[in-house]
């Protein structure tokens, strides 16, 4: 029924799944809150849901009218909304089986036109293949926008791996000339790649220092001196780039990196939809970061950059532990010793829903709290309740 029920009402796999659980939760008289939800849904399909996932699938629910909320934050079947909702489906069809009908009697062009935005095109490309595309398309290119460790322009030819690459970086340095062709830069303005490549090509730390001044200083000049190259310097590389065609058609390329940082390969994917989003993400991060643009914008080569890449680097990892680790809030487990369980729940959904903010929330909460002592705490924690595989998780990481 459900699964007919996802049909007719749009919803995803995902939406059908939180309906079919807070539908087990009613049958089963529990309150359907978030966090029973979030609970159920991790032991159903033993995944870790978001939280601003949830709610905004549970908003969409509630627009949908397929759920609704009472003032306790308590989610319900809506019977009344779910017919509502088929009857007007029903409409829709009727009216989209007209449009298409008339669509039939149109020239073959109109399709070709209505049918080209929405078609999706996705292939996995060796590193050979990924620059040779980027070659191709770049040729016929109008604009080109490229997220990455270092401006690809800058590159010599003594830092490409393969014919291929030497062929793209070619290819993009002829570009510039082209004053109808305009190249968007995201650069993280990271060496240690271009290090790493040199450091594989010369034992001599001289020539990789002079190799790596001459990269440096020839993103600096050729940015300055085409007037087409929009540079900024970001936080972290994007690994994609667009080729827009000069009729509007875009193409984006993913870069793949092995464990060393350095491009191995790529997906190409042919999407207008998609391309148009990535492209709108692109330049909103532009619009974050101020442009590189003269001889003072562009930060300077220190010694610091030219570690060797096999120089040994301390690594971090940093987790949260509510819901990553636990599988409630350590809060909420808390509270199950001073008998405020159901007021912290509370104040954890309010503040997940938007009504509380963070700050409050803990202070709200530790209010609760008070009267605990450091030994019930102590205590508690062995007992506290984990997600599977936590400490296997942790031992591996160790190993590593």
């Amino acid at each position: 029924m459900l699964t007919n029920l996802a049909k007719y009402l749009n919803l995803t796999p995902q939406q059908c799944d939180i309906v079919n659980i807070i539908y087990n939760l009613q049958e089963r008289k529990v309150q359907s809150t978030p966090i029973a939800i979030e609970k159920e849904y991790i032991n159903e399909k033993k995944i870790f849901l978001q939280k601003s996932n949830l709610f905004s699938q549970l908003k969409i629910l509630m627009d949908k009218k397929i759920i609704i909320k009472d003032n306790r934050a308590h989610y319900t079947i809506n019977i009344e909304g779910i017919k509502e909702s088929i009857l007007s489906r029903q409409k829709e069809l009727e009216n989209e089986t007209k449009i298409v009908n008339s669509f039939v009697s149109d020239t073959e062009s109109f399709f070709e036109k209505m049918i080209k935005p929405t078609s999706v095109f996705v292939t996995y490309l060796s590193e050979s293949e990924l620059y040779s595309k980027l070659s191709f398309y770049l040729k016929q290119a109008n604009a080109f926008y490229l997220g990455c460790d270092f401006p690809h322009y800058a590159y010599s030819f003594v830092l490409c791996k393969s014919a291929a690459e030497t062929s793209y970086i070619e290819t993009l340095n002829i570009k510039l000339h082209d004053p109808k062709f305009s190249l968007y830069c995201l650069s993280a303005y990271r060496t240690d790649i271009l290090v790493a490549k040199l450091y594989k090509k010369y034992t001599n730390e001289e020539l990789i220092k002079e190799e790596l001044k001459s990269v440096y200083d020839n993103s600096k000049k050729k940015t300055i001196q085409h007037k087409n190259i929009d540079l900024r310097k970001t936080i972290t590389p994007l690994d994609f780039a667009i080729v827009e065609s000069n009729d509007g058609v875009g193409y984006l390329f993913m870069f793949l990196k092995d464990s060393n940082g350095d491009v191995n390969g790529g997906i190409f994917i042919r999407s207008y939809e998609t391309t148009k989003q990535i492209k709108q993400y692109f330049l909103s991060q532009m619009s974050f970061n101020q442009p590189l643009s003269i001889e003072s914008d562009f930060p300077a080569l220190s010694e610091s950059f030219l570690l060797p890449s096999n120089a040994k680097k301390k690594k971090l990892i940093v987790f949260d532990v509510n819901r990553v680790f636990t599988m409630d809030h350590t809060t909420t487990e808390l509270a199950k010793l001073t008998g405020k369980e159901a007021e912290v729940r509370d104040i954890i959904n309010r503040q997940i829903e938007g009504t509380l903010n963070v700050h409050d929330a803990i202070e709200e909460s530790a209010k609760l709290l008070k009267g605990l002592k450091v030994e019930d705490i102590k205590s508690f924690l062995p007992k506290l309740p984990l997600m599977k595989n936590v400490k296997e998780g942790i031992i591996k990481l160790k190993s590593k």
